[in-house]
């Protein structure tokens, strides 16, 4: 392998800011220079226009000076990294290739390829939350760090519960125990993670502690949320509660259970939608998370109207890249309306298109497109 093929730096973001160089670590002399960095690494290897990351990082100056800082904060960090490794032109700005490993990328890759050892890795570099030690106080700035905090730790959260159920089905039930308990305590709404910790009880034979945990989270999505467990979940416990099945196959039971049409829950007493996970369009893997995190922008938006009742995430993405009739997902997650659509990236432009659907009577009752481009995402 020759020195081009090698990366120059290490920059960890996940937790705290840290920038490793051949020599040791790296120290840069301020916040907004690191986020400038920080954020060239997090949307690499996609060019960034100097305007977006002037009002990103100074948005609250003047253009002229907004710009000026932008140079002056490149001219920087070229001296730190080098000329060959920080690549511009006058409209805009990106990190060379292969250049520097950063650890949320490489959370982001090993969740993709899904295997055992690489969703180890992947849970092993979730140490906190994206930039637990950086702040710039910048509208634009705060609005990127949440949802790009939300969108990394989302990632990291399927990538606990895939590793659980892949222990889980390789027979190691107390391994499975500790990566669900490892997403509880990150984000103890994870119904998925929560059924997992259930089913890695009841595996191990620990049926009354299984059937304990089901009646913390019935409290516990009672007093947060004021919903009920997930059809899928109380499935799995009416299961336990039967000795003799929970015994014959405790695992199998909670991921696709056949169940009779009494089975399904009932609609709520106000309007209810699940919103499934948008096809991705654009025939490239790497845009899958893109597409998965417009879904949770738009959960996000409709959980807020207080008097319509949402189906989380964990919920109706189990029905990803299931061909399945809208009216039995109705039926199944117990809502009246479902909402589906897609996500096409050509270039820098953006196409989303999205269908509301009468999950009774499979009647599309809206169907919209809207395009746009990245900058205005």
């Amino acid at each position: 392998m020759n020195d081009l093929q090698l990366p120059k730096f290490r920059l960890s973001l996940l937790g705290r800011f840290e920038l490793t160089g051949p020599d040791g670590s790296i120290d840069l002399p301020n916040k907004k220079l690191a986020g400038l960095l920080a954020y060239l690494a997090c949307t690499q290897p996609i060019p960034q226009h100097r305007e977006k990351l002037a009002t990103l990082l100074w948005g609250s100056h003047f253009d002229t000076q907004a710009r000026q800082n932008l140079r002056q904060a490149l001219f920087r960090l070229r001296r730190v990294l080098g000329q060959d490794v920080l690549l511009g032109n006058g409209e805009e700005v990106s990190l060379a290739p292969g250049s520097i490993v950063c650890d949320a990328a490489q959370l982001e890759a090993l969740t993709r390829q899904g295997t055992r050892a690489s969703l180890t890795q992947a849970v092993e570099l979730y140490k906190s939350r994206l930039l637990v030690d950086i702040t710039v106080p910048e509208g634009a700035w705060s609005d990127w760090l949440d949802s790009e905090r939300v969108r990394l730790e989302g990632i990291a959260l399927d990538a606990m519960v895939k590793l659980g159920d892949l222990e889980l089905q390789a027979g190691f039930s107390e391994q499975a125990l500790a990566a669900a308990n490892k997403a509880i305590a990150i984000n103890n709404l994870r119904e998925d993670a929560h059924r997992l910790a259930i089913r890695a009880l009841a595996a191990a034979g620990r049926r009354a502690d299984a059937l304990k945990r089901y009646e913390h989270l019935v409290a516990l999505l009672k007093s947060e949320l004021d919903v009920e467990p997930d059809a899928s979940t109380q499935v799995l416990v009416r299961s336990l509660r039967q000795p003799n099945l929970a015994r014959s196959a405790p695992v199998a039971l909670a991921d696709a259970p056949t169940r009779a049409p009494a089975e399904f829950p009932a609609l709520p007493d106000r309007p209810s939608i699940a919103v499934l996970p948008f096809a991705n369009m654009s025939g490239d893997p790497e845009q899958e998370y893109f597409a998965d995190g417009m879904v949770e922008d738009i959960l996000t938006a409709l959980s807020r109207v207080r008097w319509l009742f949402v189906i989380a995430r964990q919920s109706s993405f189990t029905y990803k890249g299931r061909a399945i009739d809208v009216k039995q997902i109705g039926r199944e997650l117990g809502v009246r309306y479902v909402t589906e659509g897609s996500v096409r990236k050509f270039g820098n432009r953006v196409r989303v298109t999205a269908q509301l659907i009468d999950a009774e009577t499979g009647a599309h009752l809206w169907a919209d497109h809207f395009d746009g481009t990245l900058e205005d995402i």
